[in-house]
């Protein structure tokens, strides 16, 4: 069964296995305004266009 983020799924994980320390942790979106607003243009916009703002 082909999962719909099985690359993105794929590149995380890859990405956890280097020798890091890593701590994922949930916080809601109340919690972190700027994360939630880049999530919500993001959602909205092509990745062109979140990648120039960016940088």
């Amino acid at each position: 069964t082909y999962h719909p983020h099985a690359t993105l799924i794929s590149h995380i994980s890859r990405l956890l296995q280097q020798p890091w320390s890593v701590v994922l942790q949930h916080t809601l979106s109340e919690g972190n305004k700027g994360a939630d607003l880049l999530a919500k243009y993001g959602a909205s916009e092509s990745l062109a266009k979140c990648l120039g703002i960016l940088g």
